[in-house]
């Protein structure tokens, strides 16, 4: 005869008198944010790999926490076993993909063969031992929660551990060779973020396996939409994956779904921790999304300041330089006519050489302005048959007599 856990069968996979309230609060907005930005980083990034490997550790997280309320509203044993084995097929694969996100993200290029050769070794034992004593040894009826083996228990903090270490070192060692200062703070707040979440995430599984309060330890999925913050902010920032608008609905969305959540909880305590942490996320990006607006006013201004300068330059540049060099044209075609007396020759050619040098000097002013004209809109475009042969002779003309005077 199958035994089963002493709560009722669960009613659409998830449902039932053994899921904590508070676990739907601390699961369901994490695992929408991850989904929602995963696939838009995805698209926005061109489907780059640096977005697909973003999406892979989405989608696992997902998978991963609607396991984990699965395990939480069931009461069969085999359920448990087979679920509970996802869950830590899943896990690690989770803090191997965002090292590799990590490494792609900062130093923008590929691992090397060796480094994904490692990555392939530690997470091999995962499979080998998925279905032995040494992964799951059984269930207890008492509370339908695995009872873990080697594998589960302490390999899997071994390789997490070891993910953690090397985002670190990457942090340490790697990111003080960047140069460009901006890329630097992405590359820090990226990695930061990303510690952020598997440090929530660890300690979460770190509380469960060895004082088995699971319930406790599952409110560590609350620190997800810490690294979605870092996110946001950085795509705010510094047009991360060019969705700069996204990080603001993101951050909107997030708090929405906090306080929305408080009308499906009737436990005091829980809606006070519940309270406590929805302020403290808003308090916290809030601040980063004031600091960023200050920025792009400040940065609106100055290019405000620059556009008048430009103007004011523009102006000059049309009326008070274009006005001498027109009154200086002029006098040396006054000086070169025929009509005004005999000139000297080598008076002559310095008229002449300098008459050139005024017209290509108008010439210039003329385009500089007609090109601020066609930048304003006010003079349409027009293509037409452009003869290259003609303007380099015209060039080599123009500048023949500097040649012959220096003798080169």
């Amino acid at each position: 005869m199958e035994q089963f856990c002493p709560w009722e069968p669960a009613k659409f996979l998830i449902s039932s008198s053994n899921v904590p309230t508070l676990l739907y609060y601390s699961h369901i907005p994490a695992m929408i944010i991850a989904l929602i930005i995963g696939f838009f980083v995805f698209f926005k990034s061109g489907k780059s790999r640096i977005g697909g490997a973003l999406l892979v550790a989405t989608i696992l997280f997902f998978l991963w926490c609607f396991f984990d309320l699965i395990l939480y509203a069931t009461n069969d044993p085999s359920t448990v076993m087979f679920f509970w084995s996802l869950q830590i097929l899943f896990e690690p694969l989770i803090y191997i993909i965002s090292a590799y996100f990590t490494y792609l993200f900062i130093l923008k290029k590929d691992p090397s063969p060796a480094f994904n050769f490692l990555l392939f070794i530690l997470y091999i034992p995962f499979v080998l031992f998925l279905s032995s004593k040494y992964n799951l040894a059984g269930v207890n009826l008492a509370d339908c929660t695995a009872i873990e083996g080697f594998i589960a228990k302490y390999y899997s903090f071994v390789v997490e551990f070891l993910c953690g270490f090397f985002i670190i070192g990457l942090l340490i060692f790697k990111i003080r060779k960047i140069i460009d200062f901006s890329r630097r703070r992405e590359a820090l707040m990226f990695g930061l973020g990303t510690l952020a979440f598997l440090a929530a995430f660890s300690w979460g599984n770190f509380i469960g396996s060895f004082s088995g309060n699971w319930i406790l330890s599952q409110l560590g999925l609350i620190g997800m939409p810490i690294f979605f913050g870092f996110l946001a902010y950085m795509v705010i920032q510094f047009k991360t994956f060019n969705i700069k608008i996204f990080g603001t609905q993101l951050f909107v969305l997030a708090i929405l779904l906090l306080i929305s959540s408080l009308f499906f909880i009737s436990d005091l305590h829980i809606i006070y921790v519940i309270i406590g942490i929805t302020l403290l996320l808003l308090m916290l990006f809030g601040y980063l999304l004031i600091q960023s607006v200050k920025r792009e006013i400040k940065l609106r201004e100055e290019i405000q300041k620059l556009a008048t300068q430009r103007e004011s330059f523009i102006h000059f540049l049309g009326h008070e330089v274009k006005g001498i060099l027109g009154k200086n044209k002029d006098m040396f075609t006054l000086l070169l006519d025929k009509n005004s007396g005999a000139t000297p020759v080598q008076t002559a050619s310095f008229l002449t050489h300098s008459l050139l040098d005024t017209r290509n000097a108008v010439g210039m002013v003329e385009n500089l302005l007609r090109s601020d004209d066609v930048k304003n809109g006010k003079i349409p475009m027009a293509m037409k048959q452009f003869d290259m042969k003609s303007a380099i002779l015209e060039a080599i003309e123009s500048l023949k007599l500097d040649f012959e005077t220096k003798g080169l």
